[in-house]
């Protein structure tokens, strides 16, 4: 045998592999860097819809509704009138139209990892109740005297219309 095979990478091929992984990894940077903004877009677009979702349903079902606020667990639950036993003290879970089961969201967790429920100020409480036409009220069953407010720790908001119920999100 005059001259064995060699086995291994020439220079080129292996400048070639580290110019195309860097390449790979510069356009990886800006998707990750962009994961939390997303997950604060995902976490105000889902409360946005369950807010419009329990106003619905106290319109539909001529019910008062409530979603309640707790800022320390990074959580909320939503609530109708029991139609058996009227009133606040009855409420009883509203079912999530998504999931099939109790509406109740805790931040900071799977999907919403890293996005925090920094407060909720409705009237100075952290509870919001639609009643049968849809008004919003704060936890005393008192028509709102300014828009209520939910504010993330990534500084985005909702903030409730006290007339309407009407939402608009701040970046």
């Amino acid at each position: 045998m005059a001259g064995a095979a060699k086995r291994g990478f020439t220079t080129v091929e292996l400048v070639l592999v580290l110019v195309i992984a860097g390449i790979l990894a510069g356009l990886a940077v800006p998707v990750v860097s962009r994961i939390s903004a997303l997950r604060s877009d995902a976490a105000i677009s889902s409360l946005a819809g369950h807010i419009r979702y329990v106003q619905t349903q106290a319109m539909a079902t001529r019910r008062r509704t409530w979603l309640v606020f707790d800022a320390t667990a990074d959580s909320y639950a939503g609530y109708i009138e029991d139609p058996a036993t009227p009133g606040k003290a009855n409420r009883i879970a509203l079912t999530d139209p998504l999931t099939r089961s109790a509406l109740a969201v805790t931040m900071d967790a799977g999907v919403f990892a890293g996005i925090d429920l920094s407060a909720a100020n409705i009237n100075g409480g952290a509870e919001l109740e639609f009643d049968s036409r849809g008004r919003p009220k704060d936890a005393s069953e008192a028509a709102l005297t300014s828009n209520g407010t939910i504010t993330f720790s990534t500084g985005m908001a909702i903030a409730i219309a006290a007339e309407t119920g009407h939402l608009a999100i701040t970046p």
